[in-house]
């Protein structure tokens, strides 16, 4: 997936651009077909899941790590081989060699199981009753005497 910004979807030139730190709010992801065998188009666009605003405790963890992780890899040069983890034996850029060997095998103390991924059990920001009433109150605010 790619976050995009709704400017570079457009292909319009803007005078000041969306912050990387803030585009997760505004922006739109462009999801590929992958494993989905039912869908009929390669690329779509959505929405980001709300954890990209509100991360879960496990995400938070996580996120700090490969932060912490990419921090010591700074300066790493040229294309290593990484010897351990899922991408063993894979070339990759030394910095992101450093990032896949330093979080292999990490898990998280407040990781969720699969059945707990918040994207099972909410997967918008807003439910259909929350936007039935976002919509009833938008209507009342727009409502004549």
């Amino acid at each position: 997936m790619v976050l995009l910004r709704g400017a570079t979807i457009a292909a319009m030139a803007s005078g000041s651009m969306t912050p990387r730190s803030t585009l997760v709010v505004s922006g739109l992801q462009l999801v590929t077909k992958g494993n989905v065998t039912w869908a009929e188009k390669e690329a779509w666009l959505r929405n980001p899941p709300h954890t990209a605003v509100n991360p879960t405790l496990g995400q938070l963890e996580i996120r700090r790590e490969f932060g912490r992780a990419a921090k010591n890899a700074k300066g790493t040069k040229g294309l290593q081989v990484v010897t351990r983890g899922r991408a063993a034996g894979k070339a990759l850029p030394g910095a992101a060699k450093t990032i896949a060997e330093t979080l292999t095998g990490h898990r998280m103390p407040h990781s969720l199981s699969p059945d707990q991924y918040p994207s099972k059990l909410r997967r918008t920001i807003h439910t259909l009753d929350e936007l039935e009433l976002m919509y009833q109150r938008k209507l009342g605010a727009t409502a004549g005497p």
